[in-house]
């Protein structure tokens, strides 16, 4: 699966969890077969609070999606 694939099936399940996705910037890195895609809110004056950012794990041979929220 290539990064934009993997962003995008991260986005699509951030949604469906009720997050506005377009609110922020998606980075992603492929390690140990899963792929970690970080959400950050988009802005430079934006200061992130506790809770304001989260990661979608997407496994790189299923597409199986998971999701962990900042603290």
């Amino acid at each position: 699966m290539s990064k934009r694939e993997a962003i995008r099936l991260a986005s699509e399940f951030g949604r469906g969890r009720g997050r506005d996705t377009r609110r922020y910037e998606a980075s992603a890195e492929l390690a140990g077969g899963e792929w970690q895609v970080h959400f950050r809110p988009r802005g430079k004056d934006t200061k992130p609070e506790p809770g304001d950012f989260f990661t979608v794990y997407v496994d790189d041979a299923s597409g199986k999606v998971r999701m962990a929220e900042g603290k």
